[in-house]
């Protein structure tokens, strides 16, 4: 897992999520698990959006390392959080609490 943050607005354009988690739609193991990871994150006043704002696919430390190992062996998401949450710290302490609790969960054992 990576993290990186996003501007809430780009160019005039207010993006619409707080979450957005970056896979490559091809690699079938990493997608599975963000698909799961965000039916995990998913709640009332969080919108999690799957790969956005950037396709999962684009240049970034997780698509390099994609080169560096099988499909079988890694999967590589990266989680994008909205950085306007900085401003609102009772936000930003409740997705943190999400993040953590739904990758405790998201790689337990079965």
């Amino acid at each position: 897992v990576a993290v990186h943050s996003f501007t809430p607005v780009l160019h005039g354009l207010v993006r619409n999520a707080e979450v957005g988690l970056l896979y490559d739609p091809a690699r079938g193991f990493e997608a599975t698990l963000a698909r799961r990871w965000q039916a995990l994150l998913r709640g009332p006043s969080l919108r999690v959006r799957a790969n956005y704002p950037y396709r999962g696919t684009a240049d970034g430390l997780t698509t390099w390392l994609r080169t560096q190992f099988p499909a079988r062996r890694y999967a590589g998401i990266e989680l994008e959080l909205n950085s306007g949450l900085l401003a609102q710290p009772q936000r930003w302490r409740g997705l943190v609490a999400a993040v953590e609790s739904s990758l405790a969960l998201l790689v337990a054992p079965d």
